[in-house]
């Protein structure tokens, strides 16, 4: 940028840098600064406005998060973290891998099938060799001049510190972190949410699962990878029902997680509807409710409940449950016509007993009402 003053006829030189957040940048179609310039600003831009002067050096700038506006001022040492550098390399690997175990079908006791189920994860890693953040990982350095007083920058650790216990995500921006951040916090708000939300962060012992939204493709977890990958609906119980899973892959072997797919599809279903049964927005006339009274799927976990109560006991004894289950597990049946057709994708094991299929239930819900 290049300003004159018309009295003087000084000339000042300086650059800006205007930095929109993920959720901006699609929120414009990805066209992010069609109105933003020097002059004018976007009212629903997110992200980073920084002025430096000819000699890359930083001056001061702004960050815009949802409607606030707060002030990065250099301090006495400099912002040494906003200083633009040059000599930047960017570096791309993109890879593929192949998770292959091996499958056998079963009728009546005998071996009718046997196969082997691939699954093909690609993998792409793109980094920098100079980065906004030092090496601490840590925010830029500076004052947020808010009305009435002046607070720090936020930190990773009071960035969706809930979230952050459990998950990891380098590239994702604040705004989706705020909205991971309040869908865990309404899952610990149930008894059943927060025991499986700790025994969770005990199983993973300080390691993180990798997280990430996806538009256009349903929720899931890859037992390979130990990733979740979360839709855009942002409602908790879908979150709920994936991390279900990463808690039942700590309680499994590498061999036998993939051998009862389907078994633990039960369990986390079933665990899904107990807990949003009991959240206020299930009522009747509600899009859950109708759901679970409609679909397949909704239909056949319902039933459930006239097998086993909400803490894992049986109701009707293992025997009238276990039949239940296995006829749930043949091919054409209203469980499997709801998304799980594939018996090499979605295996169940039919030694296994109903009990057993539920036992994270009676586990975690022991010390719930």
């Amino acid at each position: 940028m290049i300003r004159k003053n018309r009295e003087t006829g000084e000339t000042v030189g300086f650059l800006m840098t205007l930095i929109p957040n993920l959720s901006y940048i699609e929120s414009t179609h990805f066209d992010p600064f069609k109105k933003n310039s020097y002059t004018e600003r976007d009212k629903k831009l997110n992200g980073y406005v920084l002025y430096h002067d000819m000699d890359g050096n930083f001056v001061n700038g702004w960050m815009y998060d949802n409607g606030h506006i707060y002030a990065i001022n250099p301090t006495e040492e400099g912002n040494t973290e906003f200083q633009l550098r040059s000599g930047c390399n960017w570096y791309t690997i993109e890879y593929s891998t192949w998770d292959c175990h091996p499958t056998a079908e079963w009728e009546s006791g005998v071996l009718t099938g046997i196969g082997v189920v691939c699954q093909k994860n690609h993998i792409e890693m793109t980094w920098s060799s100079c980065s906004m953040e030092d090496s601490s990982g840590a925010p830029p350095a500076g004052d947020i001049i808010l009305p009435g007083g002046v607070n720090n920058l936020p930190t990773p650790s009071s960035v969706a510190p809930q979230a952050k216990r459990i998950f990891r995500n380098s590239n994702m921006a604040i705004d989706r972190w705020n909205s991971l951040e309040n869908m865990i916090n309404k899952i610990i708000s149930d008894c059943l949410g927060m025991s499986m939300y700790n025994a969770l962060a005990s199983a993973l012992n300080g390691k993180t699962l990798i997280i990430e939204f996806v538009n256009g493709n349903p929720s899931g977890f890859t037992y390979t990878s130990s990733s979740i990958s979360l839709d855009m609906s942002g409602e908790s119980n879908r979150l709920f029902h994936e991390m279900w899973h990463a808690y039942q892959s700590y309680q499994e072997t590498a061999s036998s997680y993939p051998s009862s797919t389907l078994n633990h599809e039960f369990e986390s279903w079933y665990a899904q509807y107990l807990y949003i049964s009991r959240l206020p927005e299930y009522k009747i006339g509600s899009k859950w409710y109708d759901w679970y009274y409609h679909s397949k799927i909704g239909l056949a976990v319902q039933k459930f409940k006239t097998f086993i109560d909400a803490k894992g006991n049986l109701l009707q004894g293992e025997s009238a449950f276990k039949d239940y289950l296995d006829k749930l597990s043949l091919p054409g049946s209203d469980f499997r016509n709801g998304g799980y057709q594939s018996t090499l994708l979605y295996q169940y094991d039919g030694n296994r007993t109903a009990a057993y299929d539920f036992k994270n239930l009676t586990n975690l819900s022991k010390n719930c009402q």
